[in-house]
């Protein structure tokens, strides 16, 4: 027993060869391009239902109602799968359709007796309706085409009423009386004097082997997707193969599929990634990701989403201020330049490094809200004076001085550090490190 798996179309073709069937309307679908976007879509699979499951503005787009057995001309409608005599059932141009095995006809229309009428018997030679007369009393299959003939030619051997190739006659195959037994999802063939099956759903195949079962195996499941023995098998999740394609249908608790591939399945770790915390796409600002959860950071945040911002007695030193995406902290708290900066450091902030006129100036609005005091900020000169640099010795490419009050004026040649505030407003002014003054912290 010889079982092949053919296309559709080729089943098709072998059981209506004289038929003028238009084929090119039935040509698969191209298959759905995998899970897209993040978030509700990341894990869909498309169904078939009328709606746009994986979210790609594509209806059903991997379900071909012209041909599939399990959607034939509507979503849900199921041609059946079991043996047939002499066919089998399978989905035409949208519609259950009897397929009949190679050499028979359904003569009577009645789909429960299958394809009752050989159209090898002198009784039905070639279509349901001919008879052969006594002086040409067999039926001959010759060149694609039957006729009554007194005797059987060339190679042909007589069985019953009918002359035969026994190397491709299902009812006679490989001699007379062998016939080829029925299979479910299949019609029958006989080539080499062997039998086989035609599958008649791309569908399904014959995965056991059995000389008997035909194509048995639907391989829309997640032990054979898409061809026999194949597992649709996801990394930290759960697959899909509805489609005939290995699609991703859930993450495993705790993952996600933030890159929006398939191919690698679940990879993130949504429990303690900080670009994915709890689900894709939700970042931890400045804070770390534990149980899917944002810590709370002090950044002027709500990031344990608990509708309190920055809470917990030591979280923050110094009260904090978010502005165009950055997050300050204000510390009133009088101290020497480098303590500042160290306080700025251990809090996972650096002092204020003003970049822009705007930020610069709103910055120092701010600060003389919390008091009018001086503020040290992250400039200094202390390696050479003159040459101005942030607090990471980062060369500075804009300054905002109080040139009206002849600023820097290195007083004493003893002023390397810089702050804002107090009577120079919004201007920078220098000042020796080691005076005590209010501070500002900048988030990286």
């Amino acid at each position: 027993m010889i079982s092949r798996h053919v296309s559709y179309l080729v089943a098709i073709a072998a059981v209506c060869s004289a038929c003028s069937l238009d084929t090119s309307a039935l040509l698969p679908v191209p298959s759905d391009s995998g899970v897209r976007g993040t978030g509700d879509c990341s894990t869909r699979a498309e169904e078939c239902n009328g709606e746009d499951d994986d979210c790609d503005e594509l209806v059903d787009e991997d379900f071909d109602l012209e041909t599939d057995p399990d959607h034939c001309g509507a979503c849900g409608v199921s041609c059946s799968t079991a043996a047939s005599p002499n066919g089998a059932h399978g989905c035409l141009a949208g519609a259950c359709t009897l397929l009949c095995d190679e050499g028979f006809a359904d003569c009577d229309a009645m789909t429960d007796n299958g394809c009752e009428t050989s159209l090898g018997d002198a009784g039905s030679c070639g279509n349901c309706t001919q008879e052969c007369w006594p002086e040409a009393p067999v039926c001959e299959l010759t060149a694609m085409s039957y006729s009554c003939v007194s005797s059987c030619s060339g190679s042909n051997v007589l069985c019953d009423s009918s002359c035969v190739d026994t190397s491709t006659s299902v009812s006679h195959c490989g001699a007379c009386g062998a016939e080829c037994p029925m299979g479910v999802t299949a019609t029958r063939n006989c080539a080499a004097s062997t039998c086989g099956y035609l599958c008649t759903s791309p569908f399904f195949d014959d995965c056991d082997g059995a000389a008997t079962a035909g194509c048995e195996q639907s391989l829309r499941t997640v032990d054979h997707c898409g061809t026999c023995d194949r597992p649709c098998t996801i990394a930290h999740g759960t697959g899909d193969c509805g489609t005939g394609t290995c699609r991703l249908a859930s993450c495993d608790t705790g993952r996600g599929n933030c890159d929006a591939d398939a191919a690698n399945g679940c990879e993130t770790n949504l429990t303690y990634d900080s670009a994915n915390c709890g689900f894709c796409g939700n970042a931890c600002v400045g804070s770390s990701c534990v149980s899917g959860v944002c810590e709370e950071a002090c950044n002027g945040l709500d990031d344990d989403g608990d509708g309190a911002i920055d809470e917990g007695t030591d979280l923050c030193p110094c009260p904090v201020e978010q502005y165009a995406g950055h997050a300050y902290m204000f510390c009133t708290g009088a101290l020497i330049w480098e303590n500042a900066r160290g306080v700025c450091t251990a809090s996972g902030y650096h002092l204020l490094r003003p970049e822009t006129s705007a930020e610069n100036d709103e910055l120092a609005m701010r600060a003389d809200g919390h008091s009018t005091a001086f503020w040290w900020i992250g400039v200094q000169d202390r390696m050479s004076e003159g040459d101005y640099r942030w607090d990471d010795e980062t060369s500075i490419t804009t300054t905002f001085w109080d040139s009206g009050d002849g600023q820097p004026d290195n007083a004493g040649d003893a002023e390397d550090c810089v702050n804002i505030g107090g009577r120079h407003d919004e201007r920078w002014n220098d000042l020796p490190c080691s005076s005590a003054q209010s501070f500002i912290c900048e988030a990286p």
